[in-house]
């Protein structure tokens, strides 16, 4: 955008499709509280509307807010990863649409660390499609288009903030890989000491190597290795519980659909589902 607009109570604003948005984005009366006894961050994560399919545009006037404005005519666009992967397609979709990515100045990825419990997929084809020369018109004024745009220089002017509570192997590739301005780029890190020494039941921890040929094949070599080695031990074990977590959703299926091949009694969560119990757990 070219422009700032700050909202305060002086502000006379119309403010278009309230109730849309409300309905859309409001809190059910009937949803139940989060137990006081959860943690902190999970109250907060989890507290109000947890719909991860959402997307709305904003367009802002000098005295008016239009919300569910055309993504092309929007000057803000609010979106889960999800929401927005929906609307762009997949690639081997023949009619795609992500023009309206071709423009953004700036893109913010907040709690990053959260998509990485979802599809990470959907944030890294979303920035694929961004800064991309448009495929049509749309009824654009050329007088009023920047150079860069023209010469293919967008991702060079984009500006790009991603938010996380810790940093992963993810995340440093998608800065990496997909994040182009041409000052640079900033990264902010604040220190912790680490909580566990305060664990109060103390776990014994079991490193292993997964020997692999190259990194395009690691996650293939690890699950073959948790196949072969780590579960048959899981399931001969005497123990009565042991707790299996997966990195990303692709990798969460694999495990559950190897689990399911094995006949294990086990109980699944993912993302903001409830637990769902396959007889015991294993």
């Amino acid at each position: 955008m070219d422009r700032l607009i700050k909202l305060s109570p002086d502000n006379l604003c119309e403010v278009e499709n309230k109730g849309k948005f409300r309905k859309e984005f409001g809190v059910d009366e009937d949803e139940p509280e989060i137990h006081p006894s959860l943690p902190q961050d999970y109250r907060d994560m989890f507290a109000g509307n947890i719909d991860d399919c959402f997307k709305v545009g904003i367009r802002m006037n000098r005295r008016s807010i239009k919300l569910y404005s055309d993504f092309f005519t929007s000057d803000i666009i609010i979106a889960s990863p999800l929401g927005l992967r929906m609307s762009t397609g997949g690639e081997l979709d023949t009619e795609r649409k992500y023009d309206y990515l071709s423009s953004i100045e700036m893109v913010i990825v907040d709690n990053a660390n959260v998509m990485q419990m979802q599809n990470w997929e959907h944030l890294e084809t979303i920035f694929d499609c961004l800064s991309q020369m448009p495929q049509e018109q749309h009824g654009a004024d050329f007088s009023r288009i920047r150079n860069w745009y023209l010469n293919g220089w967008a991702k060079y002017y984009r500006q790009n903030l991603v938010f996380s509570s810790h940093p992963s192997a993810e995340i440093n590739a998608l800065c990496n890989r997909q994040c182009f301005n041409w000052e640079g780029k900033v990264r902010v890190q604040t220190q912790s000491n680490g909580l566990l020494g305060e664990v109060v039941r103390q776990t014994r921890q079991i490193f292993q190597r997964v020997d692999c040929d190259s990194m395009g094949t690691s996650d293939d070599d690890r699950l073959q290795y948790f196949t072969t080695q780590v579960l048959p031990s899981i399931l001969r074990s005497e123990q009565s519980h042991t707790l299996i977590l997966a990195r990303s959703y692709f990798e969460f299926v694999q495990i559950r659909n190897l689990l399911k091949k094995k006949e294990a009694s086990y109980a699944s969560i993912s993302e903001y589902s409830d637990a769902k119990s396959e007889s015991k757990i294993c």
